[in-house]
């Protein structure tokens, strides 16, 4: 909207990326101006090494917007494969987390489509929650977004939902069957399934830590 009123502030910036011309930061600014027919303003920055790039890239983004969870990932897995470290700070600013273990989250989020993808935004779902979904296997999480989709959930019932699946799973339950039954409820019946399997969840996750915590004396548990 800002560059169709008052056309482009910002230059689009590129730069010779260990020896090969790329583009540094601009890529929304080029689609928007090329859908207005309009020729970009280009500023040249000079040669670069993989790592001031994407340093570069972090910081300017960072002057005008937070990354999302996704762009996170990418961030991190970018990272990874190229063996980069970046600045201490500029990690902390950029939230990125533990780069190593968001990396990872790369191929699970690459295999989602458009629609799944902006569903995981909406409902600002963590790299955490993202981890236990891809832990579930590709097919029951594709199912548990269309299910959190289906259910118009918020964030919290998302969340929720995620959790109690996660945790059925790696108990070996038949999370498939539980989702298609879940679909079939309505709000009322839908909130009272989820009590039903979280409740005893919590009772064995409480008891379970309530007897290892016994080889401990010096552990003091409040209610």
């Amino acid at each position: 909207e800002s560059i169709s009123k008052h056309g482009q502030i910002v230059p689009v910036l590129i730069s010779e990326i260990d020896g090969r011309l790329s583009l540094v930061d601009g890529a929304k600014r080029l689609n928007i101006l090329a859908t207005h027919n309009k020729s970009p303003k280009i500023f040249r920055l000079p040669a670069l090494s993989l790592r001031d790039a994407i340093n570069l890239y972090i910081e300017t983004n960072l002057f005008s917007r937070r990354f999302n969870t996704i762009e996170k990932i990418r961030i991190c897995r970018f990272i990874i494969s190229n063996n980069i470290t970046i600045d201490r700070e500029l990690h902390s600013r950029a939230e990125l987390g533990d780069i190593g273990r968001n990396s990872t989250l790369y191929n699970f989020i690459e295999q989602l489509n458009n629609t799944e993808k902006t569903l995981i935004l909406e409902k600002q779902i963590t790299p955490l929650l993202l981890e236990r979904l891809s832990k579930t296997g590709i097919c029951n999480a594709k199912n548990i977004i269309n299910l959190i989709s289906k259910k118009r959930m918020t964030h919290q019932q998302a969340r929720e939902v995620i959790t109690v699946l996660f945790l059925l799973f790696m108990q070996g339950r038949d999370i498939e069957i539980i989702i298609l039954k879940m679909t079939e409820l309505n709000f009322e019946q839908f909130q009272k399934e989820i009590r039903q399997y979280k409740n005893p969840l919590l009772r064995q996750m409480e008891e379970d830590f309530l007897k290892y915590s016994k080889k401990f004396n010096n552990i003091i548990l409040y209610p």
